[in-house]
């Protein structure tokens, strides 16, 4: 666990200094730290955190074998697939991990406010994950057709 708290922002700062970062993957990442230290600081349902970005991570990792083989009609499905179900599952985890704030020693108020920017920012992640993914599909399923 304290591994995984540490590694996890470190390799997104790191993309930084070994990446071309654009727009789109810098917002992506400001997101991911916030909700990082959102998790880590708040603890209570930290396994549903940890297994919704595991899940995450998977999905990202069948867009990046794709992008390695962008003429792969196999991997366009695959990435399709493992994208959708990844966001699905990162959803159900978020919702888990929100229903754990119930039981931090917080005001209700603060509690609320947690809850409502944990539920945000997974909606919002998710939905643009999706979004670029049907992208893919609109742009490359023709060209990929046999």
């Amino acid at each position: 666990e304290r591994a995984f708290v540490a590694v996890f922002p470190a390799f997104l700062l790191l993309d930084w200094q070994i990446c071309d970062v654009r727009v789109l993957l810098a917002a992506h990442h400001v997101v991911c730290l916030a909700g990082h230290a959102c998790a880590v600081l708040l603890s209570a349902g930290f396994p549903w955190y940890f297994l919704g970005v595991c899940a995450l991570e998977l999905g990202s990792a069948s867009c990046n074998l794709f992008c390695l083989y962008p003429s792969s009609p196999t991997l366009l499905a695959l990435y399709e697939v493992a994208m959708s179900a990844s966001n699905l599952a990162a959803l159900v985890c978020a919702w888990r991990w929100v229903a754990a704030l119930d039981g931090i020693d917080a005001s209700v108020s603060r509690r609320r406010l947690c809850q409502a920017f944990g539920a945000l920012l997974s909606l919002l992640l998710v939905a643009a994950r999706q979004w670029e993914t049907i992208k893919a599909h609109r742009h490359h399923s023709g060209a990929l057709a046999p």
